[in-house]
């Protein structure tokens, strides 16, 4: 799952709270911030305001985004699509 605004208040809970459930997190934040990023313990760091860095993240099964505009447009389209079917009826006994 990627976070962003990793760095701040909200975004460090979720990269915490996303770790501690057994995640493997990325940090989205800005490239002057990546450096900070580093203490977060996040699987990956990416800055979401380098255009060669979004193009090349993997597809994701998770967004927790923490500021809203461009960049969470942007990372919709790297949203893995899923398809979920419901419970298979069980054989009459």
């Amino acid at each position: 799952m990627l976070v962003t605004g990793a760095v701040g208040k909200v975004g460090r809970s979720a990269v915490f709270t996303a770790k501690d459930r057994g995640a493997v997190v990325i940090a989205g934040v800005l490239k002057r911030q990546v450096q900070e990023a580093a203490s977060l313990g996040a699987n990956q760091i990416v800055a979401t305001d380098d255009e060669e860095s979004m193009a090349n993240l993997p597809e994701l099964d998770a967004v927790a985004d923490t500021v809203n505009g461009k960049t969470a447009e942007k990372l919709i389209a790297k949203v893995r699509r899923r398809v979920r079917l419901g419970p298979q009826s069980s054989p009459e006994r």
